[in-house]
């Protein structure tokens, strides 16, 4: 099992000159050491307010925070929870 006390979740998301999505974001979960090690981190995974463009008509945004293993775990178990089925 890994050994981790932070995770630095990182948010990509791709927008159109016109502000509509393309598509659902896409998440990334990087585990850390310690949330001093995570935040120390955080700079190198953050873009520019303005984005960055990929074409003329479409830019990458990202957002990035550090978030402790307990909050990380009971997020992802009420993920879960949403998307098992509903028993009736």
């Amino acid at each position: 099992m890994l050994d981790y006390a932070a995770v630095m979740v990182i948010g990509h998301f791709v927008v159109s000159i016109f502000q509509a999505p393309l598509g659902q974001p896409v998440w990334q979960f990087i585990p850390h050491k310690s949330m001093e090690e995570c935040r120390n981190e955080i700079q190198y995974n953050i873009l520019p307010q303005e984005g960055y463009p990929l074409s003329l008509e479409y830019k990458m945004y990202k957002t990035a925070q550090c978030i402790t293993r307990e909050e990380f775990e009971a997020e992802m178990k009420r993920q879960q929870q949403m998307q098992q089925p509903k028993k009736e």
